[in-house]
């Protein structure tokens, strides 16, 4: 329910803005975390860098998740980057300032190095 919503259908549900690995990670880290007497998660330590898009201006999402307490925050156009507490990802779903999140993923800006063919051996002929 909480990427498709109540209908089951569609991307809709309270965690439609955030991505499916990113999600597959904050579930992950529930099962892992300990829990509480009262059943509830205890907040874990790990953390997680997010690319966020700004649903509007990029300084009201870079202040919003500042103030869930994220770090290492960097803004290039309509995206933010930071590190935040896997914990925290359902409130950076909800974010009104926020259009969608997902984990970032690393890229080089290098040509793939493309390497020559391998050619067997030669082998030596039996008589």
């Amino acid at each position: 329910m909480d990427i498709h919503g109540p209908d089951f259908r569609g991307k809709d549900g309270r965690f439609a803005k955030a991505g499916s690995a990113l999600l597959r990670h904050y579930y992950y880290a529930q099962l892992q975390a300990p829990q509480t007497p009262e059943n509830q998660f205890a907040p874990a330590a790990g953390q997680v860098t997010i690319d966020a898009v700004a649903s509007g201006p990029t300084e009201a999402l870079r202040d919003d998740l500042e103030a869930l307490g994220a770090t290492n925050i960097e803004a290039a156009g309509p995206v933010v980057s930071a590190r935040i507490s896997i914990q925290r990802i359902p409130e950076v779903a909800l974010l009104s300032s926020l259009h969608q999140v997902r984990m970032t993923r690393p890229q080089t800006h290098e040509p793939p190095v493309r390497m020559p063919p391998q050619r067997d051996a030669p082998q030596e002929r039996r008589r």
